[in-house]
């Protein structure tokens, strides 16, 4: 099984870990994923059927997660994905990597 995120882009399944201990369960190769978070979940990014990337969320401690949330987190990254690709269709030159640099999106949201 390939490395969460890169499982979920390819795959255009979404995964959705609640405490660190899940990550470890699913495969061992996710064992890597020790950078303080207790929980995650990674979306896919899918526009008109083809994958854009992931959206990674990360808590820090373990939430486990409602269906009625699982599934309000991945139909919110249908709309991320449309959003996403509608504004590299509209802004030209700006790369694809461009929510990945620093600073652009935050790191921590309060709750």
């Amino acid at each position: 099984m390939p490395t969460t995120p890169t499982y979920e882009t390819t795959a255009g399944v979404p995964s959705f870990f609640a405490s660190r201990q899940e990550p470890r369960e699913a495969s061992p190769a996710q064992a890597v994923m020790d950078n303080g978070m207790a929980a995650w979940t990674f979306l896919p990014l899918t526009a008109s059927g083809n994958p854009v990337g992931a959206c990674v969320l990360g808590y820090d401690q373990p939430y486990p997660f409602t269906p009625e949330e699982r599934l309000t987190l991945t139909s919110f990254s249908a709309l991320i994905a449309q959003a996403w690709t509608g504004h590299a269709r509209t802004t030209p030159n700006t790369g694809s990597h461009t929510a990945s640099r620093p600073g652009c999106c935050p790191t921590r949201l309060r709750t």
